[in-house]
């Protein structure tokens, strides 16, 4: 939802990993894992590392999860993800696929009706 409202804009997701993890190795693993697929296999995400010191954006995101100690505590920070165009061009296809799907459906069920209310010749 945070990724929709800010479309094309990068939304800090610091907080929804940290709470993912929230101090489990394992887990913490797993959320590395799925975060790569969605952004490098599946395309979805443009996931980027703010400096905090700098204030600039690099794609060194992975390290700053690999950095981040789960079991001592420390606050993740500096995690920003965007979906990316390819998404937005996947759900207008999508969306256009099933318009017509329900325009034909609409168009067959019209002649269907109309066939069978028609009066015998």
């Amino acid at each position: 939802m945070r990724l929709k409202a800010s479309r094309q804009h990068f939304a800090d997701i610091s907080d929804i990993v940290a709470d993912f993890i929230s101090g489990d190795m394992d887990v913490k693993k797993e959320i590395e894992r799925e975060l790569v697929h969605l952004s490098r296999n599946m395309q979805i995400l443009d996931i980027k590392e703010l400096e905090l010191s700098t204030g600039k954006m690099n794609d060194d995101w992975i390290g700053l999860l690999k950095k981040h100690n789960v079991i001592t505590g420390d606050k993740l920070e500096g995690l920003y993800a965007s979906l990316t165009p390819a998404y937005f061009a996947n759900q207008r296809q999508k969306t256009i696929y099933y318009i017509g799907i329900t325009l034909a459906v609409c168009v067959l069920l019209f002649w269907a009706i109309d066939k069978m209310l028609a009066r015998p010749s």
